[in-house]
């Protein structure tokens, strides 16, 4: 996790990975074309928002390369980087065209708060309940909803448990596996749910 935007390293590459301002740059632009970045941009309560726009926001003549195995070539290097890179993001936009999964309002935003409530209470969210009725989440809506948990919401969780302090990092290193472990088990569920069994003459059960 990035702690700052104030200094020159966010906007550094090294040999084995990109600066961390192009790598969240990329995530935000990923997230505005699906969508999801109206549900973010509204979390109040977490600064990684402001952090992702501000790294976001850095213009790429401040990206900097200094090769430690061929610094002669990092200057080229980072130019074909910088050049390639629209590139690739058009092509994967094209091969998943009509595939991508979009936010979807209020659907999503519902199902996003009440699996933050389930989790906050330590349940397995795989089943939600409206209402009296039923549902299951999406998988997406879900995956999404536990990770906005887990930079918003986790010390709702903590503060319902004896002894544990939010301000401990090795208590919110704890809830953080079991928030991951909940998602994981509720991924689980959704996937046993929709599969599909053959039955003797040849139908299938769903």
């Amino acid at each position: 996790m990035v702690g700052t935007s104030d200094t020159e390293d966010v906007a550094e590459f090294y040999d084995t990975h990109r600066a961390d301002a192009c790598r969240l740059k990329e995530h935000v632009d990923q997230l505005q074309h699906g969508g999801w970045w109206d549900l973010l941009d509204g979390a109040a309560r977490t600064s990684f928002v402001d952090l992702m726009k501000n790294l976001a926001a850095k213009p790429e003549a401040s990206y900097i390369f200094g090769s430690e195995e061929k610094p002669s070539l990092a200057q080229p290097v980072l130019a074909a980087f910088l050049e390639l890179r629209p590139k690739v993001a058009n092509l994967v936009t094209s091969t998943f065209l009509g595939k991508l999964r979009r936010f979807r309002g209020d659907v999503d935003r519902e199902q996003v708060d009440l699996v933050r409530t389930y989790l906050s209470q330590g349940i397995v969210p795989s089943t939600l309940v409206t209402d009296g009725k039923e549902t299951c989440p999406d998988g997406v809506a879900l995956i999404n909803a536990a990770y906005l948990f887990y930079l918003e919401s986790l010390p709702d969780l903590m503060q319902k448990i004896s002894g544990q302090d939010e301000d401990n990092l090795c208590h919110r290193s704890k809830w953080a596996e079991r928030v991951e472990m909940w998602t994981l088990k509720a991924l689980e569920d959704l996937s046993l749910l929709s599969y599909e069994q053959e039955l003797p003459d040849g139908s299938f059960v769903t």
